[in-house]
């Protein structure tokens, strides 16, 4: 009973995945999406709506073709609840906090929610893919990030 569920919930929360993948695919093309040397604003969520899609595609071909079997392991839903919120206030403090401040805080509670690992290595992960991908898009791509009150 529990696995029939479990493929069903897969279907459903790929279906919104997808869903949610299209919308930003669909929102970022009104932008202006440059190319890939001089990409527009539109350019990074285009490529993250792709992902998602193509992901959520993988987990409804995964979720029709599970096998019912034994008792399966999930996420509590208190932890998909405080993810999902983490990152609906990314949003909002993004332009207060700064990209690196804030995306570093984000990572440090997606990873201490998702690992149980000591927190200075979760501090060190969080640390490092935030300034890579700062690099990334701020020194390499040339995108304009918030700053925050820091101002770096």
């Amino acid at each position: 009973m529990r696995d029939v569920s479990m493929r069903n919930s897969d279907r459903v929360s790929s279906l919104f995945l997808a869903a949610m993948g299209g919308f930003m695919v669909w929102q970022s093309i009104r932008l202006s999406l440059g190319s890939v040397r001089a990409p527009g604003p539109g350019f990074f969520p285009f490529c993250l709506g792709l992902i998602l899609v193509a992901l959520a595609t993988l987990i409804f071909i995964k979720g029709l073709r599970k096998e019912p079997h034994g008792a399966a392991t999930g996420l509590r839903s208190g932890r998909v609840a405080i993810a999902l919120g983490a990152i609906f206030a990314y949003a909002f403090v993004l332009e207060f906090l700064g990209y690196l401040l804030s995306t570093c805080l984000l990572m440090g509670l997606l990873l201490k929610l998702m690992a149980k690992r000591v927190w200075w290595f979760t501090l060190g992960i969080a640390c490092f893919v935030s300034l890579a991908s700062y690099v990334l898009f701020k020194v390499w791509l040339k995108v304009a990030l918030p700053s925050g009150f820091v101002r770096f």
